[in-house]
């Protein structure tokens, strides 16, 4: 037997949640918001990047182990206005009562966060497709 996860306004529902492993209710419930997005239709291939590279921005950040370390190393280095971004997003994470930092900021985004986001996302793709020029 499955279980589905289904949408009910802003709520998630799990069917048979008994066939649910505890660890994947508190994968569903770390990223809420986003299985929400998913679930109405609101979460694209390119918003799926952007939080992909900016999960591993902000672990860089929380001092996470991440691939490519050395290209967040100097980018940040080099781009005054990313790292004052950086800083800037990491306080409105925290001003939105994400505090636990073993813990996803998914649900802690809203729509400034997602400017930021895609702000970041911009400079980083730019200072990458710099260096492979």
């Amino acid at each position: 037997m499955r279980s589905a996860i289904t949408l009910d306004g802003t709520e998630l529902f799990l069917s048979n949640p008994t066939n649910v492993t505890d660890e994947m209710k508190q994968f569903a419930k770390c990223y809420k918001k986003r299985l929400i997005n998913y679930l109405s239709g609101d979460y694209s291939d390119k918003k799926h990047l952007i939080n992909q590279t900016i999960d591993k921005l902000i672990d860089y950040m929380t001092n996470k182990p991440v691939d490519n370390q050395l290209i967040i190393d100097n980018w940040l280095k080099v781009d005054q206005e990313s790292l004052d971004l950086t800083i800037q997003l990491m306080q409105l994470l925290y001003n939105n009562g994400w505090t636990n930092y073993d813990e996803p900021v998914a649900n802690y985004c809203n729509d400034e966060t997602d400017r930021i986001y895609e702000q970041l996302f911009n400079k980083a793709m730019s200072h990458i497709k710099g260096r492979a020029a």
